[in-house]
Parts: structure tokens; C-alpha cells; sequence
């Protein structure tokens, strides 16, 4: 497998104008745009991603008939999945974070950064391939002949079961986060950099907006060329360094299914299906963060009132705070030029648990039909790589540090299903002869449908991004993390539930029509509100996924 992209990233740079952190808003986005006051900058260089991994796979497999009635099947997989290579930037175009070693391959890095040909590190960011994945997997199949059940002799029940672990090597989506590791990439905040802008000038990114003059000028890092092997770079004008790079211990994730089925044939050419089907994965993909702040730090934080005010960017303006604290002389006058370092792990885990019931009728009297039903509970404490690193489209961040948070229902969660497919064709009359008046105008003729009826999926209520996180936690620097912090709201009342269209007056008196799942002050003025941003120094107690949207009806 191997994938060669370019990608052209931030290259003109963005601004981003909101409300919720943005000290000298007005309170509306639109207004601070058209008056020059952003709340975040960002530009970043682009780069091409080269990237290779091999899979391989050997299985065994017997069948042995041990009676008439019964049929067994077994076997054993071997997979070899190789992390993901990169070979950008010559090969060297990763970076590995080793606290205290310094690069041989750049010597001009800061300790800790390393690259492929360091001892320790490779173009895979530490991670190996590992040897050891076995899948041993065994089924069976018997027809019993249970009297009326079973028909006598004639076979119509037969009952189906199976075992097995599966490997699957995880997502090309995750070499990505490496394309612009320093000095190969440049990604910038403008002037936020610095660790002094509270925002950046509309006009000058790269100019602190609360200070006048050229106190508050900083030097713009573009433009930007990548060096080779050997090279000098000034690594000073690439600080912080906010990274991403594979846990050293990680490895595929495999599941482990099971399904235990009984068929029976019905009369009219029908066959029913009623199994249960579980599937139960574990070391599956999630983030968590490789630098956090530590208990001591979180305390000596809420001792400062300057660092509690200052806590979207507390592990690069405090680096004692901080688990591998690099306080760096050179940058900012000792200020922590590693403030992130996402790690791509192998920590997350999975359960699937079905009943599936199904009616297949072949075509009788012109009548076919599928019918299928499926009840079912899909948990998990992270359900994709964008959910778990960026929130996916809820916002929510992996806890690493309060893992009962993240378990709770799948993103495609659907807790009850029903499909029904019935086709129904008129048939041709045997006595008018396949050309007469009746079967070429009313014979041949089909009318078919899908019908589905399904519970909706879960939704999550959480912050809308890590821009939006108020960061009261103060495990994790919204500002300046690589990956989503965990925060999310306290629910301080039960949501009501409304699920109606409703008119509804705001504030200014003009009447609006609003359709609403649950209460807010927002869509319901004098209500109360069922969530407020968490007490400082938590994470919030709102579990993941806990509510379920509307159905579907199709």
C-alpha cells in the first residue's frame, strides 16, 4: 500500500473571528471581522506526503464433515501489518520526541527532537512491526432433527456458529498529522507564537493587537524552504514545536467476533434467520497526549492567578508544569518550546452486541420479499481517529486522564432497525400466449419498494472545537495542543425534551419558529439552561453520546 499526495495545507494563511475566545469581541463575528479584530491566525507551508506500509496475511484452514449432521471448520491467520513509512524529505521528513536526546541528523535541533538515523527513532516514529498477531477462528455447522421442529428428516432447521479473531491495520489518515513536522514544515499562529498575543492584528498576523508600535511586531516566518540531511537549520524561528508522531508501542487492532445463527425454511419458499452477532475490538486507534501538565502543575496553576488567566496556554508559558517541562532558554526567555506532543496510540476498545432477525421469500404466486430487523448496541470510547483527535463533529477530545468519560454509545449507533424490500410482479396469463392484448399490456409489470424504519443515532454535547474549549481542566492547553483537549460542560439540570416545532419570541420581540430535541435559554428565553461550562480544574461530567437524535422513517 503506498500513497503519494500533495497537499498545499494553509498556505495564504486564515483568520478565524468568534465570540467565546476572543477577549475584545463585541459579541458578534461578523462585526469583529468587519472591524479587524480576529481571535486566531493560522498558515502553514504544505507538503507531500510519501508514504508506504505491507500487509501480509497466511491462513490455514480445514473442514472436517464429522457426521451428516454436522460440519466443522477451523483454522489459524498469521497478519503482518507494517506501521506506516514515510519517505518524504528523503526519509527523514518524521520526527521522534526522545525526551533529552539530542539529533545527530540536525544538530542545530533542540534535545529531544530526533530524527530517522537517531538512535531510537525510524521513519516510522519509533513504532515496529510487530509478529505476534495470531488469529485462530473455528465454526460449525448441524442440522438436528429435532421432529417438528425440524421437519423429521427433511432438514429444514440448521443451526450456524462461529468464532474468530480478525486483525486490521488502522487508517492512512494518521501519517498525515506528521507532513509538516520542523524543519521540513512550518506552521504558524502568528504573533500567539510568541506567547505574549492575546490576538493577532488583522492587518500583520505577526503583530501582537494589544500592543502599540513595534514592541509588538514580530518577525514573519514565511517565506519557508525545507532543508536536507545535514543542514543547519535555525530551528529557533520554527518554535513551539506542537507535534504528532506514533506511540512507539503501537500495533494493529484486531476484534474478536462471534455469531451463533438458526435457520429454519418456512412454507412459500421462505427462509427465517434469528442469530446473535457480537463483535468486541480492542487496541483500537485513539490520541492522547505525550507532554501533559501534571497534578503539581495544575496546582501551582491555581495558585497563579496569572496562569489561571493565561491557561489556554499554560504548558507552553509554564514548562515546569509540564511532564518532560523544556525550558528553553532561547525561546521566549525560558518559555517551553514543546508545549504538545500528540501520540497516536493503541488504547481504545469496542463492543458490538446484535440480534438479527431476517425473512428471505423467494417469488411465489409473483410475491418476493427481504425483511430484515436488527436490535442492537454499538459502545466504544472512541468511534474513528478524527472523533478521538479532533473532536470528529462533536468536539469532544479522547481523557486520557478520565477514561469513564469517553465510553458510551458508537457515532453509528442505531439502537433498532427494521428494512422490509417487497417486489411484486404480475404475472403472465398461460392461456392468452405470451403476445396476446392481456399479458402485453398488464403482465410483466413490477411494483417494489425499500421501507425503513430505524432509531436515531447519538449525539454528543460537548464544546464545538478546541478553539471553543474554555480549557478549565487545566490537564491540556487548548491554545497550544495538538489534538482536541478533553473539556467538556457540566450538566447542571436535565434536558427537556421538546422534540416539536414551536414559535417562539426573542429578546428583541420578533417572533421566531425554532424546532428543538431539548430546552436551551437561547431557543427558549426564561428557561433554565441544562449545561454550563465545567468548574475550573475539571473536566466536566457530561458522558459521550448520551442522547440519541430523532429516527428515521424512509
Amino acid at each position: 500500500m503506498t500513497d503519494e499526495n500533495p497537499f498545499a495545507a494553509n498556505n495564504n494563511g486564515s483568520f478565524n473571528f468568534n465570540t467565546t475566545s476572543n477577549p475584545f469581541t463585541t459579541g458578534d463575528a461578523g462585526l469583529d471581522f468587519l472591524l479587524g479584530i480576529p481571535a486566531t491566525y493560522a498558515q502553514s507551508s504544505g507538503a507531500n506526503i510519501i508514504a508506504y506500509a505491507y500487509l501480509n496475511y497466511l491462513f490455514a484452514q480445514d473442514t472436517w464433515k464429522v457426521m451428516d449432521s454436522l460440519t466443522l471448520s477451523y483454522g489459524l491467520g498469521w497478519q503482518i501489518d507494517t506501521p506506516l513509512h514515510n519517505l518524504q524529505f528523503e526519509g527523514i521528513g518524521v520526527t521522534c520526541y526522545i525526551p533529552g536526546q539530542q539529533s545527530k541528523v540536525f544538530s542545530t535541533a533542540p534535545k529531544n527532537l530526533n530524527y530517522p538515523g537517531d538512535p531510537g527513532c525510524n521513519n516510522a516514529q519509533g513504532a515496529t512491526t510487530k509478529y505476534y498477531q495470531f488469529g485462530p477462528r473455528f465454526g460449525f455447522a448441524y442440522v438436528p432433527n429435532l421432529g417438528w421442529l425440524s421437519s423429521g428428516g427433511s432438514r429444514k432447521l440448521s443451526i450456524r456458529g462461529g468464532f474468530g479473531i480478525y486483525y486490521n491495520r488502522t487508517e492512512q489518515e494518521t501519517s498525515l498529522q506528521n507532513l509538516e513536522d520542523p524543519p521540513f514544515g512550518l506552521t504558524t499562529n502568528g504573533a500567539i507564537d510568541y506567547g505574549v498575543a492575546t490576538n493577532p492584528s488583522f492587518a500583520d498576523p505577526f503583530h501582537d493587537l494589544n500592543v502599540g508600535g513595534s514592541a509588538g511586531s514580530y518577525p514573519n516566518k514565511f517565506p519557508f524552504s525545507p532543508p536536507t540531511a545535514g543542514a543547519t537549520p535555525n530551528f529557533n524561528v520554527l518554535k513551539p514545536f506542537i507535534l504528532s508522531q506514533y506511540n512507539p508501542a503501537f500495533r494493529s487492532p484486531y476484534s474478536q467476533n462471534v455469531q451463533l445463527t438458526v435457520e429454519r425454511e418456512l412454507p412459500g419458499r421462505a427462509v427465517m434467520k434469528i442469530g446473535y452477532v457480537g463483535s468486541f475490538a480492542r487496541h483500537n486507534q485513539s490520541t492522547i497526549e505525550g507532554n501533559p501538565i501534571t497534578a503539581v502543575g495544575q496546582a501551582a496553576c491555581f495558585a497563579d492567578a496569572t496562569c489561571t488567566t493565561n491557561r489556554r496556554t499554560q504548558s507552553q508559558r509554564y514548562p515546569t508544569h509540564t511532564q518532560f517541562g523544556y525550558a528553553d532558554p532561547t525561546f521566549n526567555s525560558g518559555q517551553n518550546a514543546f508545549p504538545s506532543q500528540g501520540f497516536i496510540s493503541s488504547t481504545s476498545y469496542s463492543n458490538y452486541n446484535s440480534l438479527q432477525i431476517s425473512l428471505d421469500k423467494g417469488p411465489t404466486h409473483g410475491l418476493q420479499m427481504q425483511a430484515s430487523y436488527t436490535y442492537s448496541h454499538a459502545l466504544d470510547d472512541a468511534s474513528s481517529f478524527e472523533g478521538s483527535g479532533f473532536g470528529g463533529t462533536n468536539g469532544r477530545g479522547y481523557n486520557q486522564f478520565l477514561q469513564s468519560l469517553n465510553y458510551g454509545s458508537s457515532a453509528f449507533d442505531a439502537r433498532h432497525r427494521f428494512v422490509i424490500a417487497p417486489i411484486y410482479a404480475v404475472l403472465f396469463s398461460g392461456s392468452g400466449g405470451t403476445f396476446s392484448a392481456y399479458n402485453l399490456l398488464a403482465s410483466g409489470w413490477q411494483l417494489s419498494g425499500v421501507v425503513t424504519f430505524a432509531t436515531g443515532q447519538p449525539f454528543d454535547i460537548a464544546y464545538s472545537s478546541n478553539a471553543a474549549s474554555p480549557g478549565n481542566s487545566m490537564w491540556c492547553s487548548p491554545g497550544t495542543s495538538f489534538y482536541t483537549c478533553p473539556d467538556v460542560p457540566q450538566q447542571i439540570a436535565p434536558i427537556v425534551r421538546l422534540n416539536i416545532r414551536t414559535m417562539v419570541v426573542n429578546s428583541t420581540g420578533v417572533s421566531q419558529n425554532k424546532t428543538a430535541f431539548f430546552t436551551t435559554p437561547t431557543l427558549f428565553p426564561g428557561t433554565n439552561a441544562s449545561f454550563t461550562a465545567q468548574p475550573l480544574g475539571t473536566f466536566g461530567n457530561v458522558g459521550r453520546n448520551q442522547y440519541h437524535g430523532p429516527g428515521i422513517n424512509n
